[in-house]
């Protein structure tokens, strides 16, 4: 036998040595590693809420050089939202004093998206004395890239042979950074005559942050959901997880013990 045969067949006696050894021995703590599906739906979330106020603040960074003479912005009439999003994630848990009680830290990397569609049909004053009739829509998205980090808490109420259920809360911490972008149409009326502005136009909101201080750099959202887990063989486990937390997820994903 040569040196490289020898030392595959070391390598491989290691492993398997190493594999008996983590059957043998209770796992201290476990990590999951899961994708999850997200949506808005059915809640209205602080990722919906703060969307809204960001497609505001860019139409009207957009229609700023119609509306330099108009004492109020624009109202808004009707705006619709939809979502889709994925999240890729990592937990530690750690037991504590009870087997069926663990704290946990999560760490995902989320991608969002939030299309929306918007119109605005309102009536200003100008100068206390001229009316300007201001007609305008809008359709576009905003795009989240960012992550998102959770302290948790899990309480193991049921366990039958392979089979885990289990109840988690605590509280996640998302970072409001992405992208704006749309097609914006605006016409303004008034007795002398009318302006328009139309194209599109895309924003970071970090960029929009610097002009609006009331858009947050951070959001915070409880989270609850319920996970079932599976134990496959050994340490390894198959978990699928349901809840609520910036919005809606589903997920599924792998555990394991070490």
């Amino acid at each position: 036998m040569n040196l490289r045969n020898t030392t595959a067949a070391g390598f491989i006696l290691a492993l398997l040595a190493f594999a008996a050894t983590l059957s043998a021995a209770p796992a201290r703590v476990r990590v999951e590693i899961a994708a999850s599906a997200w949506s808005l739906r059915p809640f209205t979330t602080p990722i919906e809420d703060e969307s809204e106020k960001v497609i505001e603040r860019e139409i009207l960074r957009f229609l700023r050089p119609v509306l330099e003479y108009i004492t109020l912005p624009p109202i808004r009439e009707n705006l619709e939202l939809g979502s889709s999003g994925a999240c890729g994630s990592a937990t530690l848990w750690i037991p504590l004093l009870s087997n069926r009680l663990e704290a946990g830290a999560r760490v995902a990397y989320a991608r969002f998206k939030v299309p929306f569609v918007l119109t605005v049909e309102q009536t200003y004053e100008v100068l206390d004395y001229d009316l300007v009739k201001v007609r305008g829509a809008a359709d576009g998205r905003v795009l989240f890239d960012t992550l998102m980090f959770g302290l948790l808490g899990r309480w193991t109420f049921l366990r039958a042979g392979r089979l885990s259920w289990s109840l988690t809360a605590g509280a996640t911490a998302l970072p409001f950074e992405g992208d704006v972008e749309g097609r914006y149409e605006l016409s303004a009326s008034t007795p002398i005559g009318s302006v328009s502005k139309s194209g599109s136009d895309r924003i970071t909101i970090e960029a929009l942050r610097r002009d609006h201080e009331d858009i947050p750099s951070v959001l915070l959202a409880p989270w609850i959901s319920t996970a079932c887990e599976v134990r496959l063989a050994g340490r390894l486990g198959l978990v699928l997880e349901a809840g609520l937390s910036q919005g809606s997820f589903l997920s599924a994903g792998l555990s394991i013990g070490l």
